[in-house]
């Protein structure tokens, strides 16, 4: 009877802190991106109103991430190569190791000039940096915190539950993390608001263009992610990386001066896409993957998420116009579809994940998109194309 409720004692406190991490991991994001916003709003907004200049399509644009890519080289140069990839923190947490405490002030400081100071890279390999740092941090002194906080995010087996149930805790934790983030007042991402409500009257057509939707954009966003993560493994900028980072800044500098939704990570943006021509739209689809490829290779390290998200809601826009489609289904179809690729195939994860940016609504737009990307992605695993996936990442 004893170990039956110690047993019980032990599933709880594994749940409890699947909740309260996901709580903590919704605060982080929502902080880290106030933060940020405020520093974009102040260094692009504040400063140049107090020059007299226009931000953007002037001289304030290139210079501003010249002076960047001097103090991102500065920053390598004295703390180190920060923010990790997300593949290798998260692989390192994976692999039994931990990430240092130390990670976390360092990746705060060198995120904040990356994204402040124009980077056009996602936020995403910064809060993982953080989180983990700070998971790091709390086992060092609460070591039975630490243990559960690993085996809730995935990186130690959880035997006090069944194996069907093994998965569940990380789960409570992503879902508690949106719903958290979600309540925050302040922090919030702004991509959800561009979408209005749906209404729920949708037909079979609607559909099957959220389907085909989802098929085109799984291949080229695979492709895409496979350049961006040899990109993100090149180290030729650690030779000298003030010279890489203020020439990395000056090139995608340039690119912005054809549409300043170019720079930075792209949620601030995305709202402005349905306002933009095609040309402009086309513009921002490949110069804002060209910027994240030319920032990841030159020392501004970052997330791809949000880039590639804009990326392809920018293009999806486009399409919508050509065939006549509902511009808000098919831009929710690839966002899923992009999601999916991603998380490597792990549906319930992409849905997670998308609905960060989408209302809750267009569900059944982001579960078709998501499904039909797994489609494409199991019969190119078939057809041997690409290789089985790893075991999915906690959310």
């Amino acid at each position: 009877m004893q170990d039956r409720v110690n047993r019980l004692g032990s599933v709880g406190a594994l749940f409890a802190t699947a909740i309260v991490t996901g709580a903590i991991a919704a605060v982080i994001t929502a902080a880290f991106i106030w933060c940020y916003e405020h520093g974009i709003d102040f260094v692009w907004g504040d400063v140049p109103d107090a020059l007299g200049v226009d931000p953007y399509g002037s001289w304030f644009t290139i210079a501003v991430p010249v002076v960047g890519g001097l103090l991102v080289g500065l920053v390598h140069l004295w703390i180190g190569d920060h923010p990790q990839a997300m593949e290798v923190a998260l692989e390192t947490w994976k692999s039994g190791e931990r990430l240092a405490p130390s990670i976390a002030p360092k990746t705060m400081l060198a995120a904040a000039v990356i994204l402040i100071l124009g980077g056009p890279v996602g936020f995403e390999a910064a809060i993982v940096g953080v989180a983990g740092g700070m998971a790091a941090w709390s086992a060092v002194r609460i070591r039975s915190v630490g243990s559960l906080v690993r085996q809730v995010w995935g990186a130690e087996r959880i035997d006090m539950l069944p194996e069907q149930f093994a998965k569940s805790p990380y789960w409570v934790a992503g879902i508690t993390s949106l719903v958290a983030y979600r309540w925050m007042p302040f922090g919030g991402i702004d991509m959800g608001f561009r979408f209005d409500r749906f209404d729920g009257e949708w037909a079979v057509g609607d559909a099957a263009t959220a389907f085909v939707t989802a098929v085109l954009v799984t291949v080229p966003t695979l492709l895409a992610l496979v350049v961006i993560q040899r990109c993100e493994r090149s180290t030729r900028y650690e030779r000298s990386p003030i010279v890489y980072g203020m020439v990395g800044g000056l090139l995608f500098a340039i690119l912005a001066l054809g549409n300043e939704i170019v720079l930075f990570s792209g949620q601030m943006q995305f709202q402005q896409l349905p306002f933009e021509s095609d040309g402009a739209l086309l513009y921002v689809t490949v110069a804002k993957f060209a910027a994240l490829l030319i920032a990841v290779s030159t020392g501004w390290r970052g997330g791809p998420i949000f880039p590639l998200y804009t990326s392809i809601g920018a293009f999806a826009i486009v399409a919508a116009d050509v065939v006549g489609a509902t511009t808000d289904i098919v831009q929710v179809a690839a966002l899923a579809a992009v999601s999916t690729v991603l998380v490597k195939g792990n549906v319930p994860l992409a849905l997670v994940l998308t609905l960060y940016v989408v209302p809750i609504s267009y569900g059944f737009v982001m579960v078709i998109g998501s499904v039909a990307a797994v489609v494409v992605l199991a019969l190119l695993r078939t057809s041997g194309v690409i290789p089985e996936p790893d075991e999915p990442e906690p959310a």
